[in-house]
């Protein structure tokens, strides 16, 4: 039993997952685009309803409830989208480098003057600030981060 041939235009096409029909993909992008003006809709029926309803005007309470509703949907709606977004990242690290340097063991490329200087990992030069001045040379521990500055202390010894 062989294989039947495939006809010409007829090839598999590779989607990446959450691209193929029936994804939440499509979905995903509905509410993004609806989510842009929402606010500014909410915004406005919200104001023509606090007009209304100051000069007495029928359905002014309704228009306000309606544009603090739309705005208050638009938020949940970013919640909902930016939060399962994280969530299911794949590197969830992989924008803070420097927080994924914490623990590691490294040389100081310059001296450690007044608690700031540098120090090489792998391919970059990192500020950094340490609780007292070190010689260049002195191994240091990354004890975390501010921003881009690497926060160190003077690693432990270890004797062999």
């Amino acid at each position: 039993m062989s294989a039947k041939p495939r006809r010409k235009g007829h090839e598999r096409i590779h989607r990446p997952a959450g691209h193929g029909p029936g994804s939440p993909g499509l979905l995903r992008w509905l509410v993004m685009a609806i989510s842009v003006p929402l606010p500014w809709i909410g915004a406005g029926i919200a104001f023509v309803g606090v007009s209304r309803l100051a000069r007495g005007l029928d359905w002014g309470a309704a228009m306000l409830a309606l544009g603090i509703a739309l705005i208050v949907i638009d938020v949940a709606l970013d919640y909902w989208i930016h939060h399962d977004t994280v969530a299911r990242a794949d590197a969830p690290g992989l924008n803070a480098r420097a927080s994924r340097l914490t623990g590691r063991v490294t040389v100081l490329d310059r001296p450690l003057i007044a608690g700031r200087g540098r120090v090489r990992i792998d391919d970059t030069l990192w500020a950094v600030e340490g609780p007292h001045d070190l010689a260049a040379g002195s191994r240091v521990m990354v004890t975390g981060c501010r921003g881009a500055v690497l926060l160190i202390e003077r690693a432990p010894r270890t004797e062999h």
